[in-house]
């Protein structure tokens, strides 16, 4: 009578194991479109208008994302999303848009946490977030140290090189 393998070959076990790109897009990466209008993406689907509790909460989002992953103060974002309303008022507001925009990105309890807070601060999480704001970020700095470094790199010749020539 054959004997039956009950456990799986190793090679069946290491194709079960997810790299870090395969759980983010497992879990819903977020990507966030500034240009050309304000746009979201969740898990590469469209989030509608309808997601979008509050309209503020877009805003928050634009904020955030223009940040590029580095805290807000709560009372700055209240400042400036809501510049007519004293401090509390704001606070209250920013309060319900920040729930606002976790529910549109989809953030649970025990899911990935595409919004942070620290202390007085907020951010989005860059682990999760990403933006063409941010990519463009990321082009423009590499295209110029590419040419800084390119400066860097380049000595003139010097004077004996030059007699020679």
């Amino acid at each position: 009578m054959p004997s039956e393998n009950v456990f799986p070959p190793a090679s069946a076990a290491a194709s079960s194991i997810l790299t870090r790109d395969d759980a983010v897009a497992l879990l819903g990466q977020v990507n966030v479109r500034l240009f050309g209008g304000f746009q979201v993406e969740r898990g590469g689907h469209v989030v509608t208008d309808a997601a979008w509790r509050r309209r503020k909460a877009c805003v928050i989002a634009a904020r955030l994302v223009l940040a590029g992953g580095a805290f807000v103060g709560r009372k700055e974002l209240g400042e400036e999303v809501w510049p007519d309303k004293d401090y509390l008022h704001a606070r209250e507001a920013l309060y319900a848009g920040l729930t606002s925009l976790r529910a549109a990105f989809g953030q649970g309890a025990d899911g990935p946490q595409y919004v942070l807070t620290q202390g007085e601060g907020v951010a989005v999480n860059t682990e999760y977030v990403v933006s063409d704001t941010m990519r463009f970020e990321i082009l423009a700095r590499d295209i110029l140290l590419r040419r800084i470094g390119t400066c860097l790199l380049y000595t003139s010749p010097s004077p004996r090189d030059m007699r020679r020539s």
